[in-house]
């Protein structure tokens, strides 16, 4: 669960090394006023350009980057402007949290729909790098087909959300002006109830089914989601923990060096290598 809302997400736009299409993955109308250039369902990669390019897929140098509940494609801009050659990414938006999409939010349909298009893809296994409800999307993903995840990274993740951290961030929602979010095309609506299907999430007994090699990360100030941290790295077969020194809820942007070497280092060692140092 976030720690506050992300960066304004500005649908359908380019933005340094990072080409986001507004209709991500999703076969409704884009909302107005998107540029004629941005081509839904590009491919990210280094230097902005939307190529499909020639990676094989079936590999786990298919990323899928998730991002969290007040965030945006956009979130992963630094991760993806440091992407290693040989992969190829993507960055869709949570089916739900779309701006200018009527599709409800849920964890499993979110899920569902990230499941369904790699598989339209040809993507047979995949990592997945998922931020807060994102990482709560990946985890069900990993759960609901561990086939099809071939290494996981899970970004200040919750098992169980604690009903008091629910409470705080409703009433941190609460005082933020709808236009703030309405500039950016996100819904505080959809925030809302995507925050309350989150609070009905409990992966708690589910994390034994998880087979991909594991990556989670949390920031060494991010206390509200240090316990869940914690059981992550205890109940995900072959996870690994790794605290990041000075870091909060936004490690990836909040320290994009360390996390970029720890991310692309992870999911470039072989399967059956060994995980990241703590």
């Amino acid at each position: 669960m976030p720690g506050r809302p992300g960066p304004d997400p500005m649908p359908g736009r380019s933005c340094g090394s990072l080409v986001i299409a507004a209709g991500f993955w999703d076969d409704q109308a884009m909302p107005d006023g998107q540029p004629a250039d941005v081509t839904p369902g590009a491919r990210l990669r280094p230097g902005g350009s939307g190529d499909p390019g020639s990676e094989p897929h079936g590999s786990r140098r298919f990323v899928t980057f998730l991002h969290g509940l007040g965030g945006s494609p956009l979130s992963w801009e630094n991760q993806v402007a440091a992407m290693p050659a040989g992969f190829s990414a993507r960055a869709p938006w949570l089916r739900g949290l779309r701006p200018g999409g009527t599709e409800p939010f849920s964890l499993p349909g979110a899920a569902a729909d990230v499941l369904l298009h790699l598989q339209l893809e040809g993507v047979t296994a995949g990592a997945l790098v998922g931020h807060s409800l994102g990482a709560m999307v990946a985890l069900q993903i990993a759960v609901d087909a561990p086939g099809a995840v071939s290494r996981l990274v899970l970004v200040a993740d919750q098992v169980r959300p604690p009903a008091l951290v629910l409470r705080a961030q409703r009433l941190a929602l609460s005082m933020i002006p709808a236009r703030r979010f309405a500039r950016s095309g996100i819904s505080k609506d959809k925030m809302r109830a995507a925050m309350k299907a989150a609070g009905e999430y409990d992966a708690g007994g589910s994390l034994g089914s998880v087979s991909a090699p594991t990556l989670v990360v949390i920031g060494e100030r991010d206390r509200a989601n240090a316990p869940a941290a914690r059981l992550l790295a205890e109940g995900i077969p072959q996870a690994r923990l790794v605290t990041i020194a000075g870091a909060g809820h936004d490690v990836m942007s909040a320290a994009p060096g360390e996390f970029n070497a720890l991310l692309w280092d992870f999911l470039a060692e072989d399967a059956s290598g060994p995980g990241p140092a703590t």
